[in-house]
């Protein structure tokens, strides 16, 4: 990391820079990986939804009579939104967990000046 640093700045880096820049990049690769987290749970909810979609229309479609496709379409709409809670919650929880990642190597850096 140091080396990095060193082509960055354009010096060696002192034990000061490198104590400073530690907690920021360890932030920032936690940051990415919750980038990363979140947009594959929100790609997995999207081929969820699209796919519960494909059987709504196809049930819907093959329905026999207006007061099946109401049915039918009131119980899908009713699910959507149930799992729209629950994914909303699942997105929260997830959020929170890495926004605690990214969070604690600053948190840590700042109790030791604290400290010190």
């Amino acid at each position: 990391m140091t080396d990095q640093i060193a082509e960055t700045v354009g010096t060696e880096p002192d034990g000061e820079t490198i104590r400073l820049l530690h907690p920021l990049h360890q932030s920032s690769s936690a940051g990415l990986r919750a980038t990363t987290s979140l947009g594959s749970a929100f790609w997995a909810i999207g081929r969820e939804v699209l796919s519960e979609t494909k059987d709504h229309v196809r049930n819907i479609v093959q329905a026999k009579s207006i007061r099946q496709v109401a049915e039918l379409h009131a119980a899908y709409l009713q699910h959507r939104l149930e799992m729209s809670a629950t994914y909303t919650k699942e997105m929260f929880d997830l959020a929170g967990l890495h926004a605690s990642e990214i969070a604690a190597p600053i948190r840590q850096m700042t109790s030791r000046e604290k400290t010190d």
